[in-house]
């Protein structure tokens, strides 16, 4: 069990630094596109399809950078509560709480995401300037709740698997 968890957390950590190095080339390219815009707009020239042309990587970028987010344990938390209780046991009950929550979340919103992929591909609904199909913007919200469900796990069996007695002191 021990080694296809580390194969997993292996592939895991491999998957996220190049969703990140994807993320870092999806900012850049929008960047591009945002500098060639403002030139368009400072020379009164058309800007027609420069706004479509960011719609579909920026929705990528959404979605890759909460996988990143997960990846690298840096998604917004509001903490309150933790920050309340004192009891190291009770935040790790709370925090697999959190876990099981956002899976089951996760795999609900993968199953919608699932229904509504499968009428996008039936539907093949295209952009209006360059008919670019809508279902690569789709796929991204596929891409990025599996993305953030891998992590959620992985974040799932480190929690459960931290040794200790549940009563606040760790193994020796």
């Amino acid at each position: 069990m021990k080694n296809i968890y580390s194969f997993i957390r292996r592939f895991s950590d491999i998957f996220g630094t190049i969703v990140q190095y994807i993320t870092i080339v999806i900012i850049l390219f929008l960047l591009i596109l945002s500098v060639l815009q403002v030139f368009l707009r400072s020379f009164n020239l058309p800007q027609m399809g420069v706004e479509e042309l960011m719609k579909f990587p920026t929705i990528w970028m959404y979605m890759l950078g909460g996988i990143c987010a997960s990846f690298t344990k840096t998604h917004i938390d509001c903490g309150i509560i933790e920050s309340m209780i004192k009891s190291e046991n009770v935040k790790r009950a709370l925090a697999i709480i959190k876990c099981v929550l956002s899976i089951i979340v996760s795999v609900f919103v993968i199953k919608w995401t699932g229904e509504y992929l499968a009428y996008c591909f039936k539907t093949n609904k295209l952009s209006v300037v360059y008919g670019i199909p809508w279902t690569i913007a789709n796929v991204a919200i596929m891409v990025g709740i599996v993305g953030m469900l891998l992590y959620e796990v992985l974040e799932l069996i480190e929690l459960l698997s931290i040794p200790g007695d549940w009563k606040g002191e760790p193994e020796k």
